[in-house]
């Protein structure tokens, strides 16, 4: 409830409203505002009340608080708690590289559209991609949606500002016989690896944290639940897979027989049901970075021509989708496979690709209509008996 008194000792003319609300961490206080006229003070208590009433009322003194403190409130809260370890990781260094610096101290309520349109600006000067700049503008734009959800800001100020353009880093897709080209050129331990990932469709954490227990190679399939996350170059977390679904992929007969001989090979990651099947030389758990760097690349640059020496090892996901919508594959049934939440994503990413069986089918189809014409013709041609 908010009251209106005078102030007549100080100023016979001014009016003071008084009023409760919540601080930043949930606890009662009292503001006061004042007023040259006592109309002006009644229409500030509506206001007030109004807002009170709609659950709407902030705390003035909020928009004091600093683009530092909302980050530790941030880093605290369960919003924090629910990403993923490496999402958290890189958060974290994105707000320690890019954005504390600029905004550490700077009060909330001062932050405003130009002020979000302007660092957008300052982010692409130098040597940024668009893609880096949307990265470190989304993590802040994130920390004040935050803000908004405490309560401390009414809007973020971030939203819906223009970012530059990402351009589409072009994809590359393998044959089959360039994927076992490669296959063949990997250390013979990642062989296996390299071709489940070709033609089963697994992400690289899902490929370093597949567990035995998850391999039915006598039903021909595996079932995709864990996923090894990197942290940093030290750590690594064991985590759900990308959309938080466990799914299942059927093998075909040549990947449960190149996995059988994999599996009684190399036992390093152990031989019971919680054995990792793909692991170092040691036994020890994959390491994204060094497996690139040591092994994956060079084998690139031994087995493909040079217009593919820039594959990527996601490239092989890529290409499993190509193979399949290639062989005729319904999309939902890709979908399935790449463990995409909608088939949706599926036609967003690989749309591009039907272009060809599209003409496949149309070609099927005139062939199949001048076989009908033929027939229909002879028939109506026939004497009648």
């Amino acid at each position: 409830m908010a009251h209106i008194r005078g102030v007549p000792k100080e100023d016979p003319s001014r009016w003071e409203v008084r009023y409760d609300v919540r601080d930043e961490y949930g606890r009662r206080r009292q503001r006061t505002k004042t007023f040259r006229r006592e109309g002006d003070a009644k229409k500030f208590r509506r206001k007030v009340e109004h807002e009170a009433d709609l659950g709407t009322l902030r705390d003035p003194m909020l928009g004091r608080v600093t683009f530092g403190a909302l980050v530790e409130r941030w880093q605290q809260s369960q919003a924090w708690a629910g990403l993923k370890p490496s999402t958290a990781a890189r958060y974290a260094t994105v707000l320690r590289v890019h954005v504390l610096p600029r905004w550490e101290k700077v009060q909330l309520s001062r932050i405003t559209r130009a002020d979000a349109d302007a660092w957008v600006v300052e982010l692409s000067r130098g040597r940024r991609s668009p893609a880096t700049v949307g990265k470190v503008y989304g993590v802040w734009r994130q920390a004040l949606n935050h803000a908004v959800y405490l309560g401390w800001l009414p809007v973020n100020p971030a939203a819906g500002v223009p970012m530059p353009r990402v351009r589409e880093r072009e994809q590359l897709y393998l044959s089959p016989e360039e994927v076992w080209t490669l296959a063949g050129a990997v250390p013979p331990r990642y062989r296996a690896m390299i071709l489940t990932a070709a033609f089963a469709g697994l992400r690289f954490g899902e490929l370093a944290g597949l567990r035995r227990r998850n391999v039915n190679l006598l039903a021909g399939r595996l079932t995709v639940a864990e996923s090894l996350s990197q942290v940093d170059r030290r750590a690594a977390e064991w985590t759900t897979p990308k959309n938080g679904k466990a799914r299942t992929v059927d093998l075909p007969a040549f990947l449960r027989e190149e996995l059988t001989r994999h599996w009684e090979r190399y036992t390093e990651g152990g031989t019971g049901p919680d054995g990792v099947v793909f692991t170092g030389a040691r036994g020890a758990l994959l390491d994204r970075h060094n497996f690139t760097r040591r092994d994956f690349r060079p084998a690139v640059r031994r087995a493909l021509s040079a217009e593919k020496h820039r594959l990527r090892f996601h490239d092989l996901r890529h290409t499993c989708a190509a193979i399949l919508i290639e062989l005729g594959t319904h999309p939902k049934l890709i979908a399935d496979t790449l463990g995409h939440s909608s088939i949706q994503i599926t036609m967003d990413r690989y749309g591009h690709l039907l272009e060809r069986p599209r003409a496949e089918m149309l070609a099927r189809l005139d062939a199949r209509m001048l076989e009908v014409e033929r027939r229909c013709g002879a028939e109506a041609a026939a004497p009648a008996n």
